[in-house]
């Protein structure tokens, strides 16, 4: 069902422009994961949200992220798998500096989330386990960020499958 995936960006959270598109890698069933970098971010405060458009033209947003770009924050990559995932979702980051307190949030492809898990990201290599099992089968979005005077400050998604 899903054509495409566009990540847009905003300055105050309202009028939104496209920053980049990630195509569609199969239907729900296959295993996927996306990621997209904005080679151009703004410095300080911005908005990211991402606007899932299916085949048939009908769209949907996720929840509206605020990141602040601060050339001298830490790096973080995630890993999600298993993708597809029946029961436990693994998530391994690796981090460049102590991030400490951050969230992992699972939500539907519509935007409503449906579960909220504090961690904490240590430097180096992190792994985080979330029970999946309990979802119906379907498409989820799965992010982990971090928060700093109330914006998020590291931000890593994926597309998961639940079987």
């Amino acid at each position: 069902d899903n054509k495409h995936f566009v990540v847009e960006r905003s300055l105050d959270g309202v009028a939104f422009e496209r920053v980049g598109q990630v195509d569609s890698k199969g239907d729900s069933t296959t295993t996927t994961q996306n990621s997209f970098v904005d080679t151009s971010p703004m410095e300080g405060r911005s908005y990211y949200r991402i606007k899932q458009v299916d085949l048939d033209g009908s769209f949907s947003f996720t929840e509206i992220e605020t990141i602040i770009i601060d050339g001298n924050r830490a790096q973080v990559s995630c890993n999600f798998y298993p993708n597809p995932v029946v029961d436990t979702l693994n998530i391994k980051c690796n981090a460049s500096a102590e991030i400490g307190a951050a969230t992992i949030r699972i939500s539907k492809v519509d935007g409503a989330t449906l579960e909220q898990k504090s961690v904490n990201i240590s430097s180096g290599e992190n792994s985080f386990k979330v029970q999946m099992g309990r979802f119906s089968p379907g498409l989820y979005f799965v992010e982990i960020f971090s928060y700093t005077n109330g914006a998020a400050v590291q931000h890593s998604w994926s597309r998961i499958v639940k079987e």
